[in-house]
């Protein structure tokens, strides 16, 4: 630990002048993890703030299928096409594969 009587001592002592002025860098503020209005009524961060659902806002846009993970054996020439594929058009491999299976679909139908 250091000593605390050393900072007394630093008021005491007059300041000297540096001819040279010495530039530092300002410290970054730490900002609150969680705004105030969030806490609880005693000034304490509630246990979950994810427990607490949002009020519910009438739904006006229609509901969209949310992508699940899916995993599939393919040959590794298939896969380096689809990699291939994927870098000329600047998208994602597994958005070529969901093309391809999106038009095979509906050629079927």
């Amino acid at each position: 630990m250091g000593r605390y009587d050393a900072l007394t001592q630093l008021e005491e002592k007059p300041e000297k002048k540096d001819p040279s002025p010495v530039v530092s860098s300002p410290t970054p503020k730490k900002l609150p993890t969680q705004p105030i209005e969030n806490q609880g009524d005693d000034g304490k961060k509630p246990a979950n703030p994810l427990t607490r659902k949002p009020a519910s806002q009438p739904s006006t846009l229609p509901e969209i299928e949310k992508p699940e993970k899916y995993t599939t054996r393919l040959e590794p020439s298939l896969i380096k096409k689809i990699r291939l594929d994927a870098i000329e058009k600047d998208i994602k491999d597994y958005e070529v594969v969901k093309e391809a299976l999106n038009l095979y679909f509906n050629k079927r139908q």
